[in-house]
C-alpha cells in the first residue's frame, strides 16, 4: 500500500465516523509516520511547535484506535 491509499482510507475512515475531513497537519502527521520521520521534522516544516504536532498527534492516534478497534501509533501505522 502506497502512503495516498493509506491516506484516502483513512480520511474515509476518520470521515464516517465524524463527518469531518482530516486536516493538512493531520495528513503531515500521518505522512511522516509513515516515512518513519519526526515530529520535530513535521513541525519545522509547517511552522509549528513540536508540542503542537505531539499533541495533534495524540489526538490522530487515539481517535484512530477508537475507530479501528485497536491501537494505531506512529510506530505501527
Amino acid at each position: 500500500m502506497l502512503i495516498e491509499e493509506a491516506l484516502q482510507l483513512i480520511e474515509r475512515i476518520s470521515y464516517s465516523n465524524t463527518g469531518k475531513q482530516l486536516n493538512s497537519i493531520e495528513k503531515e502527521i500521518l505522512k511522516a509516520a509513515w516515512n518513519n520521520e519526526t515530529y520535530s521534522s513535521v513541525a519545522k516544516n509547517s511552522y509549528l511547535s513540536a508540542g503542537y504536532i505531539k499533541d495533534v498527534a495524540y489526538r490522530l492516534w487515539k481517535q484512530l484506535s477508537e475507530f479501528l478497534g485497536d491501537i494505531v501509533t506512529k510506530t505501527n501505522l
